[in-house]
């Protein structure tokens, strides 16, 4: 399986992974990480050549990267830290932003030395995209995905890798150092104790010594200090669980459950509905809880649940309408239930499902609005189906749709509102269409847009609410434009905004309800702001709010749904508060709503 590797070039970062080092005993210096609250991505690649070979790479003329990219699909860029053959060639990202992060494959950066007179003096920087040098992508059968917390070290795990080149010498100059496609072969191996411990130590003074003491490393003499205790854990994955071939893997892999913060329950998605709530645990299994009066949660019958029940497998994520709910399994394809008004499940017909059903193929994330669906497709293809009567799927008409049409291309991440839409394409760049009475839109005007209009530049992240859309930049600013009646922007007003005006600094991720908002900061505190009839908030209290303000601690991302909210804290604890009529939070019980957090999804 190949695909386009589109996200070169597209990030902004200053990681630089330092040169590719050989068998010649050149050393990368690893550096500890920048700040106390930044986590750290790591994978151990090697070669597999008749036998296991540590190195990548041969004189700097050809390199492996991995592909790894984040919830938006920017790449990440990687260090490599080559242990000369002790340990297996170390790749490391440092100072990453939590959140979920998806291993898709390796990159080839091969030298095209006929556009490179002088050899001995070029760089090999592949993520510099050097005119003299060729890339090659190879997607494993499976990606793997991951949730990475905030100060977490996580593991994609131990791969070899088995290629061979062209020609080497024998190939002329312009493809002496690429890989001929046939002979590419990848296997996952249980990671190295050895490296693992090490990378245990990262956030201390022992973090430095590595370099230093290299050898004793790779043999195992280097340990923690008893007054320097571990920091951080990265849980192995099992060996007999982990030896596989990815080109021989038929269905869907089991997500490996590689981070220790997310033991207790471990849970790598989550969202909120209308009036309903749905998780995947690692293991790819889906759970809901709530009203199911239109066959949301896709059981077999329209019963509503007070205790989640599971229903579905080989998941990594979700998308809760108002009545409806999409997810996202693990090979590309996405699934759908619910209420089908204005052909929102994007099947063909109009008809409601009371069980999950195939709807598309080689998506890469997927969004739900009050009545619309949106996909972004492994090609960066955005396409839409449902209710269009506020120009929501952006193809021009106000003309619903049952089937998925596409209408932008480019495209990273998108987000569905009450009837309005936005996605952020692959350069950061911000775009919305729809329903815009309130200034939902942030263009300047309140005019209802049925084409992709231009926001703003330089976002991360957007949620849109039901008349509101919350815009999170690279710079963690958050700003918020549309209706403010019960003060969902956090502008200290109830007064609307049609274009967006900044209401918070050092936001790593938001989501907008109905009528509120809420937001994670980068030190895991989490703030509430608008309407709280029911709670929603997590304040305590029914007030409604102008000004965020502070709920809970330690957190690390927050999904709103119609009028309830979830929260999963580092520990991998899963709190809910808001409405419950229908036993949407998942404590097992349907009272009317809570204004304080409760642990949920404890009895599945």
């Amino acid at each position: 399986m190949r695909r386009t590797l589109s996200c070169f070039g597209l990030m902004a970062i200053i990681l630089l992974l330092i040169g590719c080092v050989s068998m010649t005993g050149r050393y990368a210096l690893v550096e500890p990480p920048r700040n106390s609250g930044s986590s750290l991505l790591v994978l151990e690649v090697g070669n597999k050549s008749g036998q296991y070979h540590s190195a990548l790479t041969n004189n700097g003329n050809t390199g492996w990267i991995p592909w790894v990219v984040d919830h938006q699909g920017k790449l990440v860029h990687f260090k490599l830290y080559d242990s000369d053959l002790h340990l297996d060639s170390l790749y490391y990202a440092e100072d990453v932003k939590s959140g979920m992060y998806t291993l898709k494959g390796f990159v080839h950066i091969w030298s095209d030395t006929s556009k490179s007179p002088k050899l001995s003096a070029f760089s090999f920087n592949p993520y510099d995209n050097l005119p003299y040098q060729g890339r090659q992508e190879f997607a494993l059968q499976d990606s793997i995905t991951l949730r990475l917390a905030e100060a977490q070290i996580a593991s994609f795990g131990r791969y070899f890798i088995k290629a061979v080149w062209k020609g080497g010498y024998a190939s002329p100059a312009y493809d002496r150092w690429m890989i001929d496609p046939t002979t590419f072969f990848a296997e996952s191996l249980p990671g190295d104790p050895r490296a693992l411990e090490v990378l245990a130590l990262w956030k201390t003074p022992v973090w430095m010594s590595w370099v230093r003491n290299r050898t004793l490393v790779a043999n195992g003499m280097l340990s923690t200090p008893k007054e320097d205790p571990v920091s951080a854990t990265v849980q192995e994955v099992d060996p007999e669980s982990a030896r596989e071939t990815f080109a021989d893997r038929e269905t869907a892999p089991v997500i490996p459950s590689v981070q220790a913060n997310f033991q207790s329950q471990g849970i790598l998605a989550f969202d909120a509905g209308g009036w309903h709530t749905m998780i995947v645990r690692a293991d790819g299994t889906v759970w809901g809880v709530g009203n199911n009066e239109r066959g949301q949660l896709g059981t077999p019958d329209t019963t509503n649940q007070a205790k989640p029940i599971t229903m579905f497998g080989h998941t990594r994520s979700l998308a809760l309408g108002q009545s409806f709910s999409l997810v996202l399994r693990q090979d590309g394809t996405v699934w759908a239930t619910g209420n089908n008004h204005a052909g929102v499940l994007g099947d063909e017909t109009n008809d409601d499902a009371s069980s999950f059903h195939l709807v598309a193929e080689d998506t890469e994330s997927i969004a739900a609005g009050y009545i619309h669906s949106i996909l972004v497709k492994q090609d960066g293809s955005l396409w839409t189906a449902g209710d269009n009567r506020g120009g929501q799927l952006g193809d021009g008409t106000q003309e619903s749709r049952n089937r998925f049409i596409t209408v932008a291309s480019n495209v990273a991440t998108a987000s569905a509102g009450g009837y309005h839409s936005c996605y952020i394409t692959k350069d950061g760049t911000l775009y919305g269409f729809g329903y815009n009475a309130s200034g939902q839109l942030g263009d300047g005007s309140t005019i209802m847009r049925s084409r992709p209009i231009k926001i703003m530049d330089s976002v991360i992240a957007v949620a849109c609410g039901a008349y509101h859309t919350m815009i999170l930049k690279t710079d963690g600013t958050l700003w918020a434009t549309g209706n403010n009646e019960y003060g969902q922007l956090g502008d200290g007003t109830a007064t609307n905004r049609n274009v967006p005006v900044q209401v918070a600094q050092g936001v790593s991720s938001v989501s907008a309800g109905e009528l509120f908002t809420l937001f994670v900061k980068h030190d895991g505190t989490l703030w509430a702001t608008g309407y709280n009839d029911q709670g929603q908030l997590g304040d305590g209290t029914r007030d409604h709010k102008t000004l965020p303000v502070q709920v809970m601690e330690n957190i690390v991302a927050v999904e709103t749904g119609y009028a309830h909210t979830l929260v999963l804290d580092r520990d991998g604890q899963l709190w809910g508060f808001g409405s419950n009529s229908a036993g949407q939070l998942g404590d097992g019980t349907d009272n009317n709503y809570k204004v304080s957090a409760v642990r949920v999804f404890l009895n599945e």
